[in-house]
Order: C-alpha cells, then sequence, then structure tokens
C-alpha cells in the first residue's frame, strides 16, 4: 500500500447509486470559466480512524465518463479480484456533474461527511478542449480536503483524452497532476495507460464510437489503473475476467499498460 494511503486505513466496495441532481456535459472539457463558490469545510479530524480496517470503500463522483458502461461496478469488480480478503464496496454519486457542481450538493457533501470511505474517486475537473483556457481547480481542491477531513484518500481521475487528439491525455494528467501537488491527493494516471496500451497496439479499440467516451475496453482499463493506484497491487498478476466481453490477450495487454503506468507515474508521490 502507498504511503500516503496508510494513513486513511481502510480498504472496502457493492455499488450503489446515491444521489440525484444537476445534469453536465459528458466530456472531459466544457462550461465557461466563472465563480465556483465553495463551502467551508470541517478542520481535519484528530484521533484514531472509525473505518475498518478490512474494507475497501470508495465513492465515486465526476461526469459521465465515470457513469457510462458500468465503472464502478467494473472497479469493484478488479478490487475483489486483488484483495479477497477484504469487503469491497464502490458507489457512485449518481449526479452527473463537474467538480466544482459536486462541491454545490448537500447530497454529495453528506455521502463524504459520512465517514464511510477509505477512498473518494474524483473525476471530471473542466479542462479547455483548446488546451488555450484554464479552469478553476477550487472545486477539487475543496473535495479533496473534505475527504481528507473525513479519513478517506482523494484519488483524481484524470480521464483519457479525446481520440482525434493524441496530446491530450497528457494535457489532462498534467492539470491533476498540478492539483496534487498543491492538495496531497494521489492521481490514477488514467489517460496515461491509454496512451501507454495504443502505442503498444495502434489497432486497439478503447473508445466509444463518438471518440470521447470509454467502450468495455476502455473502461476495463480505466478499471485497472483506478484498482491499482487504490491499493497498491499489481494487476499485471490478475487472471483472465472471463465474464468481460474482452478478449484474454487484450486483457493481459491492459494489465501491463495499467502496471507499467503506475509503476512510471506513482499515484501518491505528491
Amino acid at each position: 500500500m502507498h504511503n500516503k494511503q496508510r494513513r486513511h486505513w481502510a480498504t472496502r466496495i457493492v455499488l450503489m447509486v446515491l444521489v440525484t441532481g444537476l445534469s453536465a456535459c459528458g466530456g472531459s472539457s466544457g462550461g465557461t470559466a466563472g465563480g465556483e463558490p465553495i463551502p467551508p469545510f470541517t478542520q481535519p479530524q484528530s484521533g484514531p480512524s472509525p473505518l475498518d480496517p478490512n474494507t475497501i470503500s470508495v465513492l465515486m463522483m465526476g461526469n459521465s465518463h465515470t457513469a457510462s458502461v458500468n465503472l464502478p461496478d467494473t472497479l469493484a469488480m478488479v478490487l475483489q479480484a486483488l484483495v479477497p480478503e477484504k469487503t469491497i464496496r464502490v458507489e457512485r454519486i449518481q449526479q452527473i456533474a463537474f467538480l466544482y457542481q459536486h462541491t454545490q450538493s448537500s447530497e454529495v457533501l453528506s455521502a463524504i461527511d459520512s465517514q464511510t470511505w477509505s477512498h473518494i474517486v474524483l473525476q471530471a475537473q473542466r479542462v479547455s478542449v483548446s488546451h488555450t483556457q484554464v479552469y478553476s481547480t477550487e472545486g477539487a481542491e475543496a473535495l479533496i480536503r473534505r475527504a481528507y477531513s473525513n479519513y478517506a484518500q482523494p484519488v483524481l481521475f484524470p480521464e483519457w483524452g479525446i481520440q482525434s487528439d493524441p496530446s491530450d491525455g497528457q494535457y489532462i494528467h498534467n492539470i491533476h497532476k498540478g492539483i496534487a501537488e498543491k492538495s496531497g491527493a494521489c492521481v490514477a494516471p488514467v489517460g496515461l495507460a491509454w496512451d501507454w496500451a495504443i502505442g503498444v497496439d495502434p489497432g486497439i479499440s478503447l473508445y466509444a464510437p463518438d471518440g470521447n467516451h470509454a467502450n468495455v475496453t476502455g473502461t476495463l482499463l480505466a478499471a485497472f489503473v483506478l484498482a491499482e493506484s487504490i491499493t497498491g497491487e499489481s494487476v499485471d498478476l490478475l487472471s483472465t475476467f472471463h465474464t468481460l466481453d474482452v478478449p484474454a490477450n487484450v486483457q493481459a495487454l491492459l494489465k501491463q499498460a495499467a502496471s507499467e503506468t503506475v509503476a512510471q507515474y506513482p499515484p501518491c508521490d505528491y
């Protein structure tokens, strides 16, 4: 387990849906710059963690990249295979929104404040498709502080770039790296693992037809990277998941892509 994760105790995951509310565009960019009112957050907790060390409990939030193609279910499956001795619980905030919008939801904040999560996965920081605009990261930073104040390890989820721009994945990763350097959050290098896989096999199909969202293969790769980032255990050693419509040789490449990328870009070294 990563050093920073040792401070945050638990490991747990069961798929549920929590919240209703806002909608936002499903891409990795969009919206206009503007005020992002950030609610106050509680001071970091002191004393022993209330979390069960025999569980990994993950709360996910973001936009359609988190919601589509059963990513939370897939993550739960991979986590259970990685740490079969643990109880695994993964839940997703139903609200489809950017991170700054999640900070304005009382349901989201109440979910974080429940102190039942070992990890909180944060996806949907606004980024610029043209790479020319800079959007505030205060929403992400506020959620990170709130996670830490409730005994949870925040894990940033920089999604893959759009299919038409090979430089987009690195651009998105660098924005999240900057957030982590200010806040101490972990960064799961999902987009960079996509770049690695495509570099090794340019014919691999990771995208849905829209060239933006993931298909089932891309979703499995994202789950591999998130699971290894959360547990510190190598997914490259896992057996084939026969219930998925992803060939064994492709799964082997995805596992290698995840483990090689996590080794090159350690998630919690910020």
